[in-house]
């Protein structure tokens, strides 16, 4: 597939000039679908990229639509190829997805994960993309493996919907059109892909509270629905689902493991043989793992975890774990555990708080309503 995209980037830049030639009727340039560009750009390149990522088995490839676009009638500033997961969007005017935005020139094309635009003014998607920016630079500063990727603006060219794509990139990983490198681009779409995905299951699917939740002074109203097909969410959640169980079970076994080799280095070995990893004999109990203090007090952990390096966890805490850490007050410690799957031990960020009611800022996302019948 390498000959084939580098001919169709051939194609893009030396029929871009001509594809831009406004008409003179018109005075711009309009979209024609029988020109060479717009083949590359709507047609070619999304087919053998999406061709490639199937052999490179790309998560959710069987979920994810490649398309590509010069503009709506009239031709864009600058051209786009997205990766659509079908159940989030299927338009880059709504949702997120991963992205190839090349700016108005062609001398730059960024690798982007990015949110739709539609209906929203330039204010606002700077403020949005800003507090997601937060999420991403946190976790991509703790790993080699993105250090192409930046959090900081791009420029796509100056028309209000080139300036609108540029202020939603989260993150980008910038390339010279000229030089691209097929075998890296793929590489990483396949990098950024499973970052995109480990967004949308911890923070996306949640973000009506979670983005508030990192800086508490902004009042951006974000909606609850955030674009997901609801025919098609319970997959998704199914997915959230099992990357949720395998995030926390990963976190608990290393509070488990971490609680033994305390107790032993307190000289407490016989302490260390008595914690138990509760939650995988009971559910409902309030927390998951039961432990000692180096005294021989008795110590129940609650344990949350994210794949994120962060420093505003966000996460679902239960009433009932709130009522078990009230009656159990000092005995009581909520853990939490961020950047679970790094294979350095010395990444992961543990937290704890001990008796962490009022400690911690809740935010109530369920109620329960009554109300007489016989009224």
């Amino acid at each position: 597939m390498k000959k084939e995209f580098d001919s169709a980037i051939r194609e893009l830049v030396s029929h871009n000039d001509d594809y831009r030639k406004p008409r003179e009727d018109l005075g711009y340039a309009v979209v024609k679908s029988d020109h060479p560009l717009y083949y590359a750009v709507v047609k070619n390149i999304p087919f053998i990229l999406q061709e490639e990522l199937k052999k490179q088995n790309l998560y959710n490839i069987d979920s994810i639509d490649v398309k590509g676009s010069t503009g709506d009638g009239k031709v864009g500033e600058c051209y786009w190829i997205a990766l659509l997961d079908k159940r989030i969007t299927t338009s880059p005017t709504e949702g997120m997805y991963v992205v190839l935005l090349f700016d108005a020139s062609l001398e730059y094309l960024y690798l982007s994960i990015a949110s739709g635009t539609e209906n929203l003014s330039l204010s606002k998607i700077k403020q949005q993309t800003e507090l997601r920016r937060q999420h991403f630079k946190s976790h991509i500063d703790k790993f080699s493996s993105y250090s192409e990727f930046y959090t900081e603006d791009i420029f796509l060219g100056s028309l209000p919907r080139a300036k609108k794509f540029a202020a939603s990139s989260c993150l980008h990983k910038a390339y010279k059109v000229e030089s691209l490198d097929f075998e890296e681009l793929i590489n990483d779409i396949c990098l950024l892909n499973d970052l995109f995905y480990e967004y949308v299951y911890e923070q996306y699917m949640n973000e009506s509270y979670s983005l508030q939740a990192i800086n508490t002074t902004e009042t951006l109203n974000f909606q609850t629905n955030t674009g997901i097909d609801p025919k098609k969410y319970a997959s998704l959640r199914k997915e959230k689902e099992k990357r949720d169980k395998v995030t926390g079970d990963k976190a608990e076994e290393l509070i488990v493991n971490r609680e033994k080799q305390l107790l032993e280095s307190f000289g407490e070995p016989g302490l260390a043989k008595k914690v138990e990893w509760v939650s995988q004999q009971k559910d409902g109990l309030g927390y998951d793992i039961s432990s000692f203090f180096p005294s021989g007090a008795a110590k129940y952990i609650e344990v949350k975890g994210s794949k994120f390096w962060v420093y505003q966890f966000t996460y679902y805490i239960s009433k009932n774990e709130l009522d078990v850490a009230g009656v159990l007050r000092d005995s009581y410690v909520l853990c939490l555990v961020s950047n679970i799957g790094s294979t350095d031990k010395d990444e992961i960020n543990i937290k704890e708080i001990i008796d962490p009611v009022g400690k911690i800022n809740i935010t109530p996302l369920n109620y329960v309503g009554k109300h007489s019948m016989n009224d």
